[in-house]
């Protein structure tokens, strides 16, 4: 396709094309599948990402997962010491962006922005892999700066 007309297409549809080229919010999920399937708890190879692009994500699991939903419930918490580390990241870099502090936000930019990007559509969470040590050092500055000290009247307080 030349170039004038895929320039054409993107102010044809310039939202299908955003959709189309950003990245997808399951790069963010851990690589729980590999752990799965190294345990021979499931096995891949058999079509859960179509599953996952033509019927969504619950039906991408009972596809994957089978009769085994169990192990959801032995998952949950490893999903949300992942969730937590991302949120904290997350508060981690508003700090950085409202005390401009501009060489965490190129480190951050280097390390994390472009390897949350740099998929687009593609769907693997194996792309987090090299910016998850910057995630983790900035959710770890994060909780080194709260303070659960607690008072008379036993409220504990959080101070960023």
């Amino acid at each position: 396709m030349e170039k004038a007309q895929f320039i054409k297409l993107i102010k044809q549809y310039p939202v299908s094309a955003a959709i189309t080229h950003l990245p997808n919010v399951f790069n963010l999920l851990p690589d729980l599948p590999t752990m799965l399937e190294n345990n021979h708890i499931t096995r891949g190879e058999r079509g859960t990402m179509a599953v996952l692009r033509q019927q969504g994500f619950i039906a991408a699991v009972q596809h994957y997962l089978g009769d085994k939903w169990g192990w959801i419930f032995i998952l949950l918490p490893l999903l949300a010491v992942h969730l937590l580390t991302l949120l904290l990241a997350a508060v981690r870099l508003t700090f950085y962006l409202f005390k401009r502090q501009w060489r965490y936000l190129l480190i951050f930019g280097v390390l994390v922005f472009y390897y949350i990007w740099a998929p687009g559509p593609v769907i693997s969470p194996r792309y987090l892999l090299p910016a998850l040590p910057m995630l983790i050092a900035m959710a770890t500055q994060m909780t080194l700066k709260m303070d659960f000290t607690t008072e008379d009247n036993n409220i504990e307080r959080i101070t960023l």
